[in-house]
């Protein structure tokens, strides 16, 4: 018995809806400092964008990092849609969202936040080096 196309359809996107839900709620952005977001909402595959954008926004992610500053631009200039994210180390990133989907976005937007709280965590972990002590010595009288 083969499946229609239809039917085929609904059951990898509903895959890929597991994959999403499981992604955003492990998503972290504690080492993001802005997350900008611009895109034409009548342009073509939009879609990624303003997915990624509603998931960013959630309670659940945005409880990870408070401080972290999300924008959206709007624009009706049919220019590609973009996600510019700013991490606290300085690094920029532009995602050009055109031909990603939802998921390859939001996977890859988590990796680098992952290996920036590894790096982090790291850092922390590694034994600071102090100065040499210097010893005095006391004449005895």
């Amino acid at each position: 018995m083969a499946l229609s196309g239809s039917r085929a359809w609904s059951v990898g996107s509903r895959m890929s809806s597991y994959q999403l839900a499981s992604l955003v709620t492990k998503l972290n952005i504690s080492p993001v400092k802005r997350i900008e977001f611009s895109f034409d909402p009548f342009g073509t595959n939009v879609r990624s964008c303003r997915d990624a954008l509603f998931h960013l926004y959630s309670n659940n992610v945005r409880v990870t990092n408070v401080n972290c500053i999300l924008k959206v631009n709007v624009k009706s200039d049919r220019s590609d849609p973009n996600m510019n994210v700013i991490f606290n180390d300085g690094l920029k990133v532009l995602f050009k969202t055109n031909n990603l989907t939802t998921l390859e976005l939001l996977r890859t937007f988590d990796n680098m936040c992952r290996e920036r709280i590894i790096e982090t965590d790291k850092d922390e972990a590694a034994p600071k080096e102090e100065a040499p002590k210097s010893k005095s010595k006391k004449k005895k009288r």
